[in-house]
């Protein structure tokens, strides 16, 4: 079964839950699990580098606006070292699929999260590095 990672944007931090995706639930799941009433999807810039262009990032397109947390490693997965501009709110990463019909936004499987998460150390142990 396919899964998302969910970084949700706490006081203390961003802490990561993985959830099934339900592909099925359309829409109404991305605004339930980010607590939200519009979304955006992105491009993981931070995870290029990497060779990692098929994750993208699923992000409240309002949560700047509404006063939410700055979610740190969403950010880092955005790239906004490049352009300035952080996430904010809880952040649901998935993956693309490149279809005939266009991008389709689906789930992960577990070597697939296993290789974000060694990425996501990565670029946390680079951004607290850098002087």
């Amino acid at each position: 079964m396919d899964k998302v990672l969910v970084l949700k944007a706490t006081e203390n931090g961003t802490v990561g839950v993985e959830m099934p995706f339900d592909k099925e639930a359309g829409l109404d799941f991305y605004y339930q699990n980010l607590d939200c009433d519009t979304i955006d999807i992105v491009e993981a810039h931070g995870l290029v580098e990497l060779k990692l262009e098929d994750f993208c990032l699923v992000c409240d397109d309002e949560g700047i606006f509404n006063g939410g947390k700055v979610n740190g490693i969403a950010s880092l997965l955005y790239g906004f070292m490049e352009h300035g501009q952080p996430l904010v709110g809880h952040v649901m990463v998935c993956k693309n699929k490149y279809t005939d019909d266009g991008i389709e936004t689906v789930g992960m499987t577990d070597d697939d999260l296993k290789t974000l998460y060694t990425a996501i150390e990565k670029l946390v142990h680079e951004y607290t590095n850098k002087k």
